[in-house]
């Protein structure tokens, strides 16, 4: 599996880890805690990971890969 924070940024620039994002990955979905993290049991493999909550922009689609 993988461990994942989510960070976004307030109006000046300062990063801030956001809570309850919902982080999706191989069919695989998590909500992140108070500090911006989620673990997500993924099979080995190649996995396309994107974060997303409402009112913000959602991230970039990030790969990763499991052994």
């Amino acid at each position: 599996g993988i461990e994942a924070t989510v960070r976004g940024y307030d109006d000046a620039g300062a990063s801030v880890l956001v809570e309850g994002a919902t982080v999706t990955a191989g069919g695989v979905s998590g909500v992140t805690g108070a500090g911006g993290r989620v673990e997500l049991r993924l099979a080995p493999g190649t996995h396309r990971v994107v974060a997303r909550k409402d009112g913000l922009v959602r991230s970039y689609t990030e790969r990763v890969e499991v052994p």
